[in-house]
């Protein structure tokens, strides 16, 4: 854990280093060039929901693949204020469910308020992957309760779900739906359909999945 904390310790070093480059002189042009810049980029970050200073955290939670390691960077976040910035908890959610550790993940997740699509295909994916697999299907219910609908990933990430589990009953019932919202002939989702189908044993309804891709594929 010590030589966790000494990594971020002299990450936050180096780019505290580098992040106040020396300014020199400029003419009146480059000055208004520059105030551009800026001006744009932080209209930017404002609507991608970046706080300002929190490149080094991004750079730091995609590069982490310990636990230890990335409680640290939490904290650090939550005491500097930034663990209220959009992006990061994404980011940080999902870092915690590549490193293993659904449960924290889910600690983030369900103190999160105001959770955003992309938040809940982040942790609904993650679950189609590590286990459990149901959990898929009550957190697509729980956002559907929110106010969210799913999308084709959701869709796609339930499929997978039930794919892992061989639970074809399920897969027919997340494929009437798919068929409800018009994404039958997605290729996304009809991979994900055809896959399911094929995991289940269920060769003759991967076939007329694959019949419902357009023409041109």
């Amino acid at each position: 854990m010590n030589s966790d904390v000494a990594v971020i310790r002299d990450s936050t070093c180096v780019a505290a280093s580098v992040k106040q480059p020396k300014q020199i002189p400029k003419g009146k042009s480059q000055a208004n060039t520059v105030s551009k810049r800026n001006k744009l980029r932080q209209h930017a970050v404002k609507q991608l929901g970046i706080a300002e200073g929190s490149n080094m955290y991004v750079s730091l939670l995609g590069a982490i693949n310990y636990v230890q390691a990335l409680k640290q960077v939490h904290v650090h976040m939550f005491r500097t204020g930034l663990n209220q910035t959009r992006y990061l908890v994404n980011k940080l959610v999902d870092m915690y469910c590549i490193c293993g550790n659904m449960e924290i993940a889910r600690l983030v997740f369900d103190s999160i308020p105001d959770r955003n699509g992309f938040l809940w295909n982040v942790m609904i994916k993650r679950y189609a992957t590590n286990e459990p697999f149901d959990e898929t299907l009550v957190l697509c219910c729980q956002m559907q309760e929110e106010g969210l609908q799913p999308d084709k990933y959701t869709f796609a990430f339930l499929l997978k779900a039930s794919a892992s589990l061989i639970a074809p009953q399920e897969g027919k019932q997340i494929h009437n739906r798919i068929i409800r919202y018009g994404l039958e002939s997605d290729v996304f989702v009809g991979t994900s359909l055809i896959d399911m189908y094929a995991k289940c044993g269920l060769m003759e309804f991967a076939r007329q999945c694959l019949t419902k891709f357009p023409r041109e594929m």
